[in-house]
C-alpha cells in the first residue's frame, strides 16, 4: 500500500571512500642543532644529517630529495655580515639512500660570530592534493673568534731621545704588516 507508513525500517546503501596519499614535506634533524667550528674553515660531518626523511616511510622508498642553501642570517650580536660566509656548501651522499647524507662546507677567512643557516629541502613527490614537497631546516653555526688578544710584534723597548719628548715622533718598523682583513667590514675602514 503506497499510503502506508514504514516505521522502524532501514535501508542499506553502499558508498566508496577514496583515500589519496598527500605528499609530506622532507625534513631531517641537525645533530647537533648548534654547530661550533673554532676559527671556521673547512668542515665535514657524516653524522650531522639525522633522521632524514622524504616525508613518510613509503615516500623514502620512492622519492629523491635535493638540498640547497636557502638563507644565512647573522645574529644581532655578530659584527660580521652573513653575506659571503660560505665559499662552498653541500649536502651529499647516496642518492638511493636518503638517510645516508653528509654535510660539507667551507667558511670565508676571518669570519667570526653566530649565524643562523637555513637549508631548503625539495622532494620529488609533487604537490598534488595539497601535498608539500618543500621543507626547511635551520641550525645555528657558531664560529668563535681567536681566544687571545691581537699582538703587535716590534721592539720591546722604545728609546725616545730627550729632545723628542715634547713633539710627535714616528717609530719606523714598530708596527708592520697589520692584516685588517681580520676585522669586520664596519671596523676596517676606521683602522685604515
Amino acid at each position: 500500500n503506497p499510503m502506508s507508513i514504514h516505521v522502524n525500517t532501514s535501508e542499506t546503501r553502499y558508498f566508496a571512500v577514496h583515500v589519496r596519499g598527500v605528499n609530506q614535506p622532507p625534513t631531517f634533524d641537525p645533530s647537533p642543532p648548534v654547530l661550533r667550528i673554532p676559527f671556521g674553515g673547512k668542515f665535514s660531518s657524516q653524522s650531522f644529517v639525522q633522521s632524514m626523511t622524504a616525508g613518510t616511510a613509503e615516500e623514502d622508498l620512492e622519492q629523491k630529495v635535493s638540498f640547497e642553501l636557502h638563507e644565512v642570517v647573522a645574529a644581532p650580536s655578530t659584527l660580521w655580515s652573513a653575506e659571503g660566509l660560505f665559499t662552498s656548501f653541500s649536502i651529499y651522499g647516496d642518492p638511493l639512500n636518503i638517510s645516508n647524507q653528509y654535510l660539507r662546507f667551507e667558511t670565508a677567512e676571518h669570519r667570526y660570530g653566530t649565524f643562523y643557516v637555513t637549508i631548503k629541502l625539495t622532494d620529488s613527490g609533487g604537490e598534488e592534493n595539497n601535498g608539500l614537497n618543500i621543507g626547511f631546516v635551520t641550525f645555528t653555526l657558531e664560529i668563535p673568534a681567536l681566544s687571545t688578544a691581537p699582538q703587535v710584534f716590534g721592539p720591546s723597548v722604545l728609546n725616545v731621545p730627550e729632545a723628542k719628548k715634547e713633539m710627535p715622533y714616528i717609530f719606523p718598523g714598530f708596527i708592520d704588516n697589520i692584516d685588517f682583513d681580520v676585522l669586520p667590514e664596519s671596523q676596517r675602514e676606521e683602522q685604515e
